[in-house]
């Protein structure tokens, strides 16, 4: 077995069996107590290889595996985000001093809610066999009129050209309320941003 090198300024921590991830190691770095996750070349998540070894290591946070995505900025008022490969133009409106080559942040993060909504809505569809070929989301949101800028509304609501079966109606709206950009509003993330 090929012998982990850890990054400079980290050291072996503890061995732990998580869950799917057997014999990965956790790597703890002083003072700041950032950790990694090493041993687990099967999962392909963004992180840090060693040359020597090619090994790779996912940062940990509170035993979290942390997944990353670049925001780059181009000008204007637009930005380009890149996730594993996919590049995806966020931009504003003229009116509001951008070029209107893409959605705004907020056109997305509605956009992400509803494609969630749809993906759960897919999932349940097949293990019922419910026909779900031209299965629309239409999303609809407004800005709340008092600080805070914020959305203060979301509608969300699930088409199916056939219809959907009246028996199947609550359930598959109890799944698709438990898709993770959901659960993510619901229950809000700890956000931290570093300067």
């Amino acid at each position: 077995m090929t012998p982990l090198l850890f990054p400079e300024g980290f050291r072996e921590d503890d061995r732990e069996s998580l869950p799917g991830r057997q014999g990965a190691v956790i790597a703890r770095s002083a003072p700041y107590g950032d950790s990694l996750l090493l041993g687990v070349p099967e999962m392909k998540w963004s992180g840090i290889t060693t040359k020597q070894s090619m090994i790779e290591c996912y940062r940990c946070k509170k035993g979290l595996l942390i997944m990353e995505m670049n925001v780059s900025y181009k000008g204007g008022m637009r930005f380009d985000v890149d996730i594993r490969g996919h590049n995806i133009i966020v931009d504003l409106p003229k009116e509001d001093r951008g070029n209107d080559e893409g959605p705004t942040p907020p056109e997305l993060f509605v956009a992400s809610l509803g494609a969630c909504i749809g993906v759960y809505a897919v999932w349940y569809c097949q293990k019922h066999k419910i026909p779900y070929e031209g299965m629309k989301v239409s999303m609809t949101w407004a800005k709340s009129t008092n600080p805070p800028v914020r959305i203060d509304m979301i509608d969300a609501t699930i088409s199916f050209p056939g219809g959907c079966p009246e028996n199947h109606k609550k359930p598959l709206h109890e799944q698709v309320e438990k898709c993770m950009v959901h659960n993510t509003i619901k229950q809000a993330p700890e956000i931290n941003i570093i300067i």
